[in-house]
């Protein structure tokens, strides 16, 4: 099979918040991923692997970048109180 023909054929995974919303998998992909449904807001998690979907939780701060060295590191810990 040629690579342009297993990037034709895709599943379309349900939501498990709103069905009618989905997200596209391609046989290729593995892993998972956390995603924001685009009707409700909540978060879900998808696992291209088994080809299911489950709710999610909110991971607050994941987009925050850890301090680039120890004395960033130390002003941060001390403005913080920790």
């Amino acid at each position: 099979m040629k690579e342009d023909e297993v990037h034709m054929t895709f599943v379309k995974i349900p939501y498990p918040c709103c069905p009618k919303e989905k997200v596209v998998a391609y046989p290729t992909a593995h892993g998972c991923s956390s995603i924001k449904c685009p009707n409700c807001g909540k978060y879900a998690v998808f696992d291209y692997d088994n080809l299911t979907a489950r709710p999610g939780k909110v991971c607050r701060g994941a987009g925050k970048r850890p301090p680039a060295n120890e004395q960033t590191a130390r002003t941060t810990r001390a403005a913080l109180g920790s």
